[in-house]
């Protein structure tokens, strides 16, 4: 198998900027929450974060009319105008995905819905609201009177001037109607063990492509890669003091090794940082979650531990150094692992192509548990000795009839690129982007290729 070991693989990441932010007394849960109580996941994924299903993280219940506060958050450094926007199923047709809110009629406004906005760079005008960096912004605003007679579905959100945003799900009680008496309080879920920091968990918030000058550059953040936070057993008491402790293998690499600025070409991303000491964290909703700030890597982050998950959020208004991150509680899964040769691929991206032994003797790294060294998963081609022609070739390869062997046709496109994929995004600068061949013991042919950013 050619594969050159001063190689690496690209990962083109999804950069995120926006995410909604979870009040006590908002009427529902955040559709694209990894809980009832958490925040949103940080996204670009249009109007719910990218969870298009009506009620997939619960409905919660609201009244015709009412008057409804949500908040926003949008990642550092950035700014946007953001509007509060509203929709309901009235004919009982609609699915609710949330495209529903892009509408210029779904949008709430100063004037009819007595929109009012804090945290915010101004006053909630024609246009919404201009978010400042990490700032929490909340928008305020009446319901529109829908006068239904029986309960139905609507969904509400906050999104920006690309439809960016989060929304939540209700079922909308007539004006006139009673509310429901409220849920008992949620069973008591112990948020105690070890939350597995991998690199997976990482959501880039930084700015992504910039152009600077006549030049393009793309600005990243680096991701927590190894270590866990641990969370001691607890008492139950709500207001009182939990105390977390990073493990001693808590560690970042691959880091801007100065603060970066979008006014500048982004700096090397060749720091390392320990994650060291504890955090004191605030109990609330029956100990069912847990809530503090914390300074990582000179920055200042919020970090929220509900039901088994944590979330960290950068709060600060400078370019990240550090990612947002969500992480798991229980072991690590070994499929979940990544390799620092690569990036951010993880073990079960990597298996796709590599036997175990490639992958530890030509990346240095173990996936032991996730990989497999007598076969290749598809859609890798399969052969045997003396194997040639049309329909031998693997995937990023055709065959060359004038030659009478596979070429390889990969292209260097900026088009995400997810190994064993066939094209791959690389910098104007070096490095530069080639294609690489696959190759298996006893195959004449190639089983397939794929592209690489030369050094």
């Amino acid at each position: 198998m050619q594969f050159p070991p001063t190689h690496l693989l690209l990962l083109a990441s999804a950069h995120a900027h926006v995410s909604m932010v979870y009040l006590a007394d908002q009427p529902a849960s955040i559709r694209n929450a990894d809980s009832a109580t958490g925040n949103g996941r940080a996204s670009v994924n249009c109007y719910c974060g990218g969870v298009t299903t009506f009620g997939s993280n619960g409905i919660g219940i609201a009244q015709d009319g009412q008057i409804v506060t949500l908040g926003m958050r949008y990642s550092a450094g950035h700014n946007g105008a953001f509007r509060m926007a509203y929709a309901c199923d009235t004919t009982r047709t609609s699915s609710l995905t949330g495209v529903e809110l892009e509408s210029a009629a779904a949008m709430l406004t100063a004037g009819a819905n007595e929109c009012t906005v804090q945290g915010a760079a101004g006053e909630y005008g024609n246009g919404g609201a201009t978010a400042v960096g990490q700032q929490v912004m909340q928008i305020t605003c009446t319901l529109p009177l829908q006068n239904n007679v029986q309960p139905i579905s609507c969904i509400m959100g906050i999104l920006d001037q690309r439809d960016w945003g989060g929304c939540l799900d209700v079922s909308l009680v007539p004006a006139q109607a009673a509310l429901p008496p409220s849920p008992p309080p949620a069973p008591f879920v112990t948020s105690a063990g070890a939350y597995y920091l991998q690199t997976i968990g990482k959501v880039d918030t930084a700015a992504g492509f910039v152009i600077v000058g006549d030049t393009g550059y793309t600005f990243t953040c680096c991701a927590i890669g190894s270590g866990q936070l641990i969370v001691p057993t607890y008492a139950i008491s709500d207001g009182g003091l939990v105390t977390a402790t990073f493990s001693a293998d808590a560690q970042v690499e691959g880091c801007p090794v100065t603060t970066p600025d979008k006014r500048m070409p982004p700096p090397a991303n060749t720091a390392t940082h320990n994650l060291s000491g504890s955090i004191s964290l605030i109990q609330s909703e029956g100990g069912n979650k847990l809530t503090s700030t914390a300074t990582m890597v000179g920055q200042p982050f919020e970090v929220v531990i509900s039901q088994g998950i944590l979330s960290l959020t950068n709060i600060g208004y400078e370019q990240p150094i550090l990612c947002d991150g969500v992480y798991h509680l229980g072991r690590p899964d070994p499929c979940l692992k990544t390799c620092t040769r690569i990036g951010t691929f993880s073990c079960s991206e990597v298996s796709k192509a590599l036997t175990c032994s490639e992958i530890n003797n030509t990346l240095g790294c173990d996936c032991s548990g996730c990989c497999n060294d007598t076969t290749l998963a598809p859609p890798l081609a399969t052969c045997g000795p003396g194997t040639c022609g049309p329909g031998t070739c693997g995937p990023g390869t055709t065959w060359n009839g004038a030659i009478g062997q596979c070429d390889a046709n990969c292209e260097c496109e900026a088009v995400p690129f997810i190994l064993p994929g066939m094209n791959a995004t690389c910098p104007a600068q070096a490095p530069r982007c080639s294609c690489e061949m696959q190759w298996r013991a006893g195959c004449d042919n190639p089983v397939g290729a794929l592209a690489f950013c030369e050094p």
